[in-house]
């Protein structure tokens, strides 16, 4: 049987939606799929199809997954359709694969091999001995110098780097030194005491304390996030109080929640007092100890380039560095990938993601689709964050966003009960907002928050790693 009959008989095995991401081989595309939806066959098929109706060569279409057995079950499904040695020239690889490719490239610049646990340990106990004994990081939360090296992998994910780091803390801490003056000349007692419409004036009041303002950058300035917060539990605030008291949100105990009360707990998680029960900015987030923490990150760092050696995230991070500083190797990589296809892109990360976007940048309308499951947030692993999918269509400007709905594999009741127990809100309009959903992976996430309570909840700690290519 020729390519031909190969992919009018896999076509034609598809329903109506895979038929459209299938056909939709041009621009951005966002495909929502959830399990046993048939994504390995409509990512096959459709390389497939652009093969078949372009002129792109097997060479020019790059697929990442996440592991070693979905990459090589795509190439095995492609290869049934287009034939082996067609699916042996198309770019399979996981994201740390295809990094490491890159990498390999210019191995000398970087290192010769990765860091061995012992190597890893006697590193992380040189650079904690450089730091005082009255230091944060050897009289404060942290005891163990896994959990410090366990924050930074979290930080590389999330694509920040140790010199961001240290301007967060550098510019928190100046914040703080702002807002504490500004606390010192507001009269705390009116946010409890008068009429409710005199105690939502003096939340108002609070709430403008903390300046806003549009132009976000790519980490929000924390005065940004504290204002823009408080803003909109005050307005929340106003619009219960506006409702008759029996349509109030009511407690367990079935008496009306006071308006105020998620206004009261935000106040108590951004402030604290002092000794003079002077109201200030909770030390967490005014913090010196990240600044420690990013001076560990660089030594680190430099101790492993020092000695010719990287660890798993670095793969990510060099290539990375490899596309930004080496323009030639990102235009070649640019021209020579025409078509970008990502599998489970709900498990990626704001690294992985950037990756993507080096290879993309300079073309007004790339063709990338990604493929993921807004309702297994909750699965993600490797610091993958809850918005990538909002995160990509944005990015991307994406106007095409293709739900895949029919199941093949699980009952319907099976597949809600699935979806209510990971919990989450779905995407509207092909966006989702945020999921706190934890699962049993994240029990050192826990811990490791414990230990570093200035950190943001986004920035996850999961570091398992499944079947990687290296």
């Amino acid at each position: 049987m020729n390519f031909d009959d190969n992919f009018a008989k896999n076509y034609a095995r598809l329903n109506e939606k895979q038929k459209q991401a299938v056909d939709q081989i041009d621009g951005p595309v966002l495909v929502i799929a959830g399990p046993g939806t048939g994504k390995t066959q409509l990512l096959s098929t459709r390389i497939a199809n652009i093969l078949k109706k372009t002129d792109a060569n097997p060479e020019n279409i790059l697929a990442m997954t996440f592991t070693e057995s979905g990459a090589r079950e795509m190439r095995e499904r492609l290869a049934t359709i287009i034939g082996a040695r067609a699916a042996s020239g198309v770019g399979i690889h996981t994201y740390h694969g295809f990094a490491n490719q890159i990498y390999l490239s210019q191995r000398e610049i970087f290192g010769d091999r990765q860091i061995s646990d012992l190597e890893a340990l006697a590193f992380r106990e040189q650079v904690l001995a450089s730091f005082s004994r009255n230091s944060y990081l050897n009289n404060g939360a942290p005891k163990q110098s896994k959990d410090i090296v366990a924050l930074i992998h979290d930080l590389k994910r999330n694509d920040i780097s140790a010199q961001e780091l240290r301007e967060i803390s550098e510019k928190n801490s100046l914040f703080a030194k702002k807002i504490n003056l500004k606390f010192a000349t507001f009269d705390f007692s009116n946010l409890s005491s008068g009429s409710e419409e005199t105690k939502i004036a003096a939340w108002a009041d609070f709430a403008n304390l903390f300046e806003v303002n549009s132009n976000v950058g790519k980490i929000p300035d924390l005065e940004n996030v504290i204002g823009k917060e408080l803003r909109k539990l005050v307005f929340d605030a106003e619009q219960q109080i506006r409702l008759d008291k029996e349509f109030r949100e009511r407690d367990a105990k079935n008496k009306p929640v006071s308006p105020f009360k998620k206004l009261g707990a935000y106040k108590t998680k951004i402030s604290e007092k002092d000794k003079e029960s002077q109201f200030i900015l909770n030390k967490s987030f005014s913090n010196s100890q990240l600044i420690e923490i990013a001076e560990f990150y660089e030594k680190y760092d430099l101790l492993k380039a020092e000695n010719s050696l990287y660890d798993y995230d670095d793969m990510i991070e060099n290539a990375k560095k490899i596309l930004v500083e080496i323009p030639e190797i990102r235009n070649t990589l640019a021209e020579k990938y025409q078509y970008i296809l990502l599998d489970e892109f709900q498990d990626t990360n704001k690294s992985q993601l950037r990756l993507v976007e080096l290879l993309t940048e300079e073309k007004i309308n790339p063709n990338v689709m990604a493929v993921g499951d807004d309702d297994q947030g909750i699965m993600s692993f490797q610091g993958a964050e809850f918005s990538n999918m909002k995160d990509f269509a944005d990015k991307f400007n994406v106007n095409k966003i293709i739900s895949l709905t029919e199941n093949y594999r699980s009952a319907e009741p099976i597949i809600e009960f699935a979806k209510n127990v990971i919990g989450g809100e779905k995407m509207a309009d092909g966006q989702r907002d945020s999921d706190d959903g934890a699962g049993d992976r994240f029990v050192d996430d826990l811990r490791i928050r414990e230990k570093f309570p200035e950190l943001t909840k986004d920035l996850t700690a999961a570091r398992s790693i499944d079947e990687c290519e290296i």
